[in-house]
């Protein structure tokens, strides 16, 4: 459990994001009620204000809280200025805030949320629907098509792929990069990872790195099998400059780009109170 100052300095963050005093009272309570009794059953409807627009979000739990403050009110995942993705692939997308977050700045963009988790991934649809352009996959994405063991029952966001399917786990489908890449016509210009471990089984590959222009996400070095040295060799043996960034414990950021892209910025954002809901 985070200190009582730095819980207070998140929610401080993320109630900037609500749209109304009674959605920022319900964060509060979510938070609160989270860590000291646990979640409420079901996810409650929080209005959150984005991007010049309101979205309404079913919010659960602390996890909740805490991709909030890192997604949102946080830096989240750095895009350069000036770059316009108009297909993406979202690898482990959780209940999908990075996936609206690109929705809300890229309208005409085309993003593949992948989620292996069952009950989050229910979250995702439901959240995506406002969205055309954001079509969910129930899939963990591995080196095979199929099914693969998933270790976690519940939907913890570090819940990830147990290669090894020990006993306590659950099937979920499981869908490899190229033939992720395939639905978005063969190639992105962005993909987005976090998928708890599973990256030095999946980031291989030069040839299917090379289908897209720009690569972010998070290494977990704690976890079997990922080696953030051997993966960022990989990227540079495909022809992308790489960064290496410390995250919060061990984990690493991994920047991956072919070449700066520079084409017209999105609109800027309006005031949200000029903008009708979005769901």
């Amino acid at each position: 459990m985070p200190s009582p100052v730095r819980a207070a300095g998140q929610l401080l963050r993320v109630g900037r994001l609500a749209a109304d005093a009674r959605s920022r009272a319900r964060l509060l309570h979510l938070a609160l009620r989270a860590r000291l009794h646990g979640p409420p059953r079901e996810p409650v409807p929080v209005r959150l204000c984005r991007h010049g627009r309101l979205v309404t979000l079913g919010l659960r739990d602390h996890h909740d809280i805490d991709l909030l403050d890192e997604l949102w009110a946080g830096e989240g995942y750095p895009l350069p200025a000036g770059f316009t993705p108009r297909r993406v692939l979202d690898l482990g997308a959780n209940i999908g805030l990075f996936a609206i977050d690109l929705a809300l700045r890229f309208p005409e963009a085309r993003i593949l949320a992948v989620e292996p988790h069952p009950y989050t991934f229910r979250r995702l649809r439901a959240h995506a629907a406002c969205f055309p352009g954001i079509a969910p996959v129930h899939a963990a994405v591995w080196e095979r098509e199929g099914e693969v063991a998933f270790a976690a029952l519940d939907q913890h966001p570090s819940a990830r792929v147990d290669g090894e399917g020990r006993a306590g786990g659950i099937r979920v489908p499981a869908a490899t990069l190229e033939s992720l890449f395939a639905r978005l016509g063969g190639a992105a210009d962005l993909v987005k990872f976090d998928i708890e471990g599973a990256e030095g089984r999946v980031l291989r590959d030069p040839a299917v790195l090379r289908r897209a222009a720009r690569w972010i996400g998070e290494l977990h070095p704690h976890l079997p099998g990922c080696d953030p040295p051997l993966i960022a060799a990989r990227f540079r043996e495909a022809g992308f400059a790489v960064d290496l960034r410390p995250l919060a414990g061990s984990c690493r950021l991994l920047v991956a780009r072919r070449e700066d892209v520079s084409v017209a910025a999105p609109a800027a954002a309006q005031p949200c109170s000029s903008l009708s809901p979005s769901s």
